[in-house]
């Protein structure tokens, strides 16, 4: 019998405990007052996980985001917005059980300059895959565990990007671009594939041809069978310069969209020289893939993609 009430005292207290209080909520990240540019990682605290039903992020006053579930990180792409442009943000937690809670309003102004897109993914934990700046699956390759970021290999810094393919199923993973009105686009990718590696690397713009077939324009191709590096533009173009397992190569493209042409260089070594070019919105979507055909790993590292003047 006393254990019963024992049993009984502490299922009350607890009661008692779990009833009490007030749910609230805390922005973590961006920092209030912060200049930010990119995809930036907004993240939110809230007192008690099991009071929350939800969190959503408002931005000048519009719904922008929603999670129901820890951990409530979002992401939020500032690429297409006014450089030196303010924007307020907070956070509301709802609940069933409790009143909903308010977080304090922070400021932050963007400026992205002229860069479209950037990652060194070096801001991932080991093993991640990088949604939170915009990547997602476009064929899935050898899957999504052979996918990931690599801590250990890197152009620059420590992390690079992995994809694995099959040999009748590349990795492709791509991200959307907001090149509205650019006329003159670069983009800087470092690339390597590994001494056990069997495969070569594709990247450049995504175009989907079908449910189960795409392609790439205005890309780069280090083709496995050749060992040669191949560039993309409209047609395919082989450059006659020669890779090697194991070693990082910077590749940089220049795209003049006004005229539809194409520049590549690896190394600072020119290798095509005004190729034509696939119009601008023949693809927004900017794809780093494994080659097809072949089974292996491709690391990148170091993307940058920005406006030229």
């Amino acid at each position: 019998m006393r254990t019963v009430r024992v049993h009984l005292v502490l299922l009350a207290a607890l009661w008692c405990v779990c009833s009490s209080g007030h749910l609230e909520v805390e922005l973590m990240t961006p920092a209030d007052g912060s200049l930010v540019n990119g995809r930036v990682v907004i993240t939110a605290d809230v007192s008690a996980t099991y009071w929350t039903d939800s969190v959503h992020i408002f931005i000048n006053d519009s719904f922008s985001f929603s999670k129901s579930s820890y951990p409530y990180i979002f992401s939020w792409d500032t690429y297409p917005l006014e450089d030196s442009a303010m924007y307020s943000i907070y956070a509301i937690a709802f609940s069933s059980d409790k009143d909903d809670a308010y977080s304090d309003t922070i400021s932050v102004t963007v400026y992205n300059g002229a860069t479209i897109f950037a990652d060194d993914f070096e801001q991932y934990a080991v093993g991640d895959y990088p949604s939170l700046n915009g990547w997602y699956e476009i064929w899935d390759g050898a899957g999504d565990d052979y996918t990931y970021v690599e801590r250990g290999v890197a152009f620059g810094g420590t992390s690079s990007f992995k994809l694995r393919g099959l040999d009748d199923w590349p990795r492709t993973d791509g991200v959307d671009l907001y090149m509205v009105d650019v006329q003159k686009l670069v983009y800087e990718c470092a690339v390597m594939i590994p001494d056990y590696s069997y495969t070569g690397a594709l990247f450049g713009f995504y175009l989907e041809l079908g449910p189960t077939l795409g392609t790439i324009v205005n890309g780069v191709l280090f083709d496995y069978e050749d060992n040669s590096v191949h560039v993309r533009g409209i047609t395919g173009y082989s450059t006659g310069y020669t890779w090697q397992r194991g070693t990082w190569y910077l590749v940089r493209v220049e795209l003049d969209y006004g005229n539809d042409s194409m520049d590549v260089w690896i190394d600072d070594q020119q290798v095509a020289d005004n190729l034509v070019a696939a119009p601008r919105d023949t693809s927004h979507t900017f794809a780093l893939a494994t080659e097809y055909g072949v089974n292996g790993s491709v690391n990148y590292d170091e993307l940058d993609i920005y406006e030229r003047q």
